[in-house]
């Protein structure tokens, strides 16, 4: 596919849209320019005039409008936000346009009728900074809830029929998804990003984190269910990969085969060097000790493996006795106590991954590192996300931290993995084929 001439993020109010734009502006490559065909404005609110058109001349001739904004933007793929209530012509032009890259943004209707009601009581419609954020609680009205949520599920339902009709590829993202940068970089490689991230500290804040319960006056009229004050299985999933530093602010999702031993390592190189003596992480981290850490102003980190390399380090941790026992087991009972030579070991290893992947809820070490993130994801918004073979600069970078030699020591402790060969490593894209696209790391060779 040849690269998109623009990119529009069909959504609708308070599904993240401000987020997700702000997001994908940070790649190289895009530019997001706002609502651009909201009835009231060109843009932006108090913005009446763009690109040599007023609000009227947009009107008249909104497919000439588009011409001048992709025009202005050579060698960029510019982008804009369309809602229920924007010029429909360009809704039903951008739904069918072989020349666009759409990405479709949902929200639980719930979440998002809340999260209006709050805006509208505070008058807070976006938030940069955290000692900024203002709280409500608002009255929950069933009746106007299923109103909205009807309202929603039409304007959702159209939107994917007339892509469906043109037959038009698009990409799904939910609310959840804009803290995953997986995910974040899968919609930016949709959009015609071409190259990573500028940087992942994010502009735009959630405005109202925590269970819906907290944020009604009379969480006893809420839907069935909604009123639970408790982690889904997914965050507490997530949680269970999380370690924490115990002296500094600092908390990272451990993924295995995904380089454990250089994270730590780099965490504990980080305390030394803020005097602290040296003690095990908490591991895993609670749920509480994450919050309060990043209520302080922490970080989150997480670094992902080529997932050749990452099955290859979980191979070796295995043949030497120091990690999946399970796996062991199984392969000593298939060949025997002496076991076979090491090729045809591997093989059977990748037996074992498929048949894991196969499971509902699959061992982590087998499980594909954009499960797991999207679980850390759930339980906390990632403040940063690296590919372990890059190493930690520009997690140092954004920590403010020089720690001299600690690129060579972080990538030490990967240490060397077996190379799979080529029908090896065709199986393994085969098998985490997700992992590839969305970590940004390029299928095998043929």
């Amino acid at each position: 596919m040849s690269r998109p001439r623009y990119f529009v993020i069909f959504g609708a109010m308070r599904t993240g849209s401000n987020l997700l734009e702000t997001s994908l502006s940070r790649y190289p490559g895009l530019v997001g320019l706002g609502e651009l065909f909201n009835p009231a404005f060109i843009g932006a609110p108090g913005h009446r005039f763009g690109w040599g058109f007023d609000i009227a001349a947009r009107s008249r001739a909104p497919e000439a409008f588009l011409d001048a904004v992709v025009a202005a933007h050579p060698g960029r793929v510019p982008g804009f936000r369309l809602f229920d209530g924007h010029d429909p012509r360009m809704i039903a032009r951008a739904a069918a346009d072989p020349e666009a890259a759409r990405i479709l943004l949902t929200r639980d209707p719930l979440e998002a009728h809340l999260s209006l009601l709050i805006a509208e009581e505070t008058g807070q419609w976006m938030l940069g900074r955290e000692e900024d954020r203002k709280r409500a609680k608002v009255r929950f009205d069933p009746a106007s809830f299923a109103a909205f949520a009807a309202r929603r599920a039409a304007h959702y339902e159209g939107l994917r029929a007339a892509m469906r009709a043109a037959g038009a590829p698009w990409l799904e993202l939910d609310y959840a998804d804009l803290t995953d940068p997986a995910a974040l970089d899968g919609a930016a490689r949709h959009a015609g990003a071409t190259g990573a991230a500028v940087t992942r500290a994010p502009a735009i804040l959630r405005q109202n984190p925590g269970p819906v319960s907290d944020k009604v006056e009379n969480p006893e009229d809420l839907p069935e269910g909604a009123a639970v004050s408790r982690p889904s299985p997914q965050a507490e999933g997530g949680f269970a990969l999380m370690e924490a530093s115990r002296a500094l602010d600092l908390v990272w999702c451990v993924m295995p085969g995904a380089g454990e031993a250089s994270v730590r390592g780099l965490a504990a190189e980080i305390e030394a060097a803020e005097g602290h003596a040296p003690a095990p992480p908490a591991a895993p981290a609670s749920a509480a000790m994450v919050e309060r850490r990043l209520r302080r102003g922490g970080l989150l980190f997480a670094f992902a493996r080529h997932p050749a390399a990452r099955l290859s380090a979980l191979f070796a941790e295995m043949r030497a006795g120091r990690a999946l026992p399970e796996a062991q087991a199984a392969l000593a009972l298939r060949f025997g106590e002496d076991g076979p030579e090491e090729d045809a070991a591997f093989d059977a290893f990748l037996d074992l991954a498929e048949e894991a992947l196969s499971a509902a809820a699959p061992h982590p070490a087998f499980a594909p590192q954009t499960t797991l993130l999207a679980a850390a994801a759930e339980a906390a918004p990632l403040s940063h996300f690296g590919r372990a073979e890059e190493g930690p600069g520009a997690l140092l970078a954004r920590l403010g931290r020089d720690l001299p030699g600690a690129e060579g020591r972080f990538r030490r402790r990967l240490g060397r993995t077996k190379r799979p060969g080529p029908a090896q490593a065709a199986r393994i894209f085969a098998l985490y084929r997700r992992d590839f696209l969305r970590l940004g790391y390029p299928p095998p060779r043929r």
